[in-house]
């Protein structure tokens, strides 16, 4: 989990930016602490925001990252139908079988009930998200990336989907997996706050100690 995965060797995919990794980078100052926790909140709005579109009583997190890819070609150059899909045609809780069924077996992860994607830019060509029919999997809806734009749906195979080539730019997004089933938070998402919070009050306070002794020196120079 967190390595890239690319699917054409148009793109290159950077690595996965998941809480657990964001919480290493705040702790070792690499990130700062007030963008993981934003990134969090991020993805607990989204998930109310399902919870309240979708009328569920309540839903957990399963999995979360952050994925950006960048396109390796010249989009003047090339026409969509000459590249691999961005991200091929899936279920997100189900092995997509040649003869067109969706199986819940190993390796899917079958307990997440609901998928959801946060657009973080626009400044790039191609790399739309699509739904996809289910007899052919082909294109039957087309959704347009755009900032702070996002798209939810059920995890199943009545929601087959995947991306259309990226042509030129960087496409960065939030993608969030949820589950009705408590206890399936693969990426530890509520003790990855907690730790975050800590941490934060942690800063703050050195952040003030550092101050006041500060201070305490600029008086000690006056006084002499």
């Amino acid at each position: 989990p967190g390595q890239p995965v690319c699917h054409s060797r148009a793109e290159d995919e950077e690595p996965h930016l998941m809480p657990g990794r964001q919480l290493q980078g705040a702790e070792n100052g690499t990130l700062s602490t007030s963008s993981v926790l934003l990134y969090l909140d991020l993805a607990e709005q989204s998930c109310k925001f399902l919870e309240e579109h979708f009328h569920l009583e309540r839903l957990y997190f399963s999995y979360s990252h952050l994925v950006c890819r960048s396109s390796l070609v010249d989009g003047s150059e090339v026409k969509l139908d000459e590249l691999k899909l961005s991200h091929p045609v899936h279920a997100d809780n189900c092995i997509l079988k040649e003869d067109g069924r969706c199986v819940k077996e190993s390796p899917a992860y079958t307990w997440r009930d609901y998928s959801a994607i946060l657009y973080l830019n626009e400044d790039f060509i191609g790399g739309d998200f699509f739904f996809a029919h289910c007899n052919n999997q082909t294109v039957q809806h087309r959704v347009r990336p755009k900032c702070g734009r996002l798209v939810g749906f059920g995890a199943g195979e009545e929601n087959l989907h995947g991306v259309l080539p990226l042509l030129s730019g960087r496409r960065c997004v939030v993608a969030l997996w949820m589950t009705l089933e408590f206890g399936k938070d693969e990426g530890n998402h509520a003790e990855t706050i907690v730790k975050l919070e800590q941490l934060r009050e942690e800063q703050e306070l050195r952040q003030r100690q550092q101050a006041a002794e500060e201070m305490t020196n600029v008086d000690t120079k006056e006084e002499l």
